[in-house]
C-alpha cells in the first residue's frame, strides 16, 4: 500500500508539473499577445489621429476651393452668357475684314 501511495504520488508530482508547464508556456504566450495587441492598438490610435489630421487640413483645402469658386462665378457665368454675342459680333468682325480686303483689291 505504501509502494501504491508512493508511485501515486510520484505520477500525481509527474502530472503537477506538466500541467505547471503547459500553464506558464502558455500564460507567457498570452502576455505577448497581450503586448502585442497593445502594439497595435497604439499604432491604430496614431494612424487614427493621422486621419484626423489630414481630414482637417483637407477640409480647409476644401473651404478655400469653395470660397475661391464663388468669387470667380461671377466672371465665368457672364462669360458663358456673352459667348455666344460675342462670337458672332468677331464673325461680323472678319466677313467686314473680308470685306475691305476685297474692296481694297479690286
Amino acid at each position: 500500500e505504501i509502494k501504491n501511495g508512493m508511485k501515486a504520488e510520484e505520477e500525481s508530482q509527474l502530472e503537477y508539473e506538466s500541467q505547471m508547464s503547459a500553464a506558464k508556456k502558455l500564460r507567457e504566450e498570452l502576455v505577448a499577445k497581450k503586448v502585442s495587441l497593445e502594439d497595435a492598438i497604439a499604432k491604430r490610435g496614431e494612424e487614427k489621429e493621422a486621419e484626423i489630421e489630414d481630414k482637417t487640413e483637407n477640409g480647409a483645402a476644401l473651404d478655400d476651393e469653395q470660397s475661391y469658386k464663388a468669387s470667380i462665378k461671377a466672371d465665368c457665368d457672364w462669360i458663358i452668357g456673352a459667348f455666344e454675342k460675342r462670337a458672332a459680333a468677331r464673325e461680323a468682325e472678319m466677313n467686314g475684314l473680308i470685306g475691305a480686303k476685297e474692296f481694297l483689291v479690286g
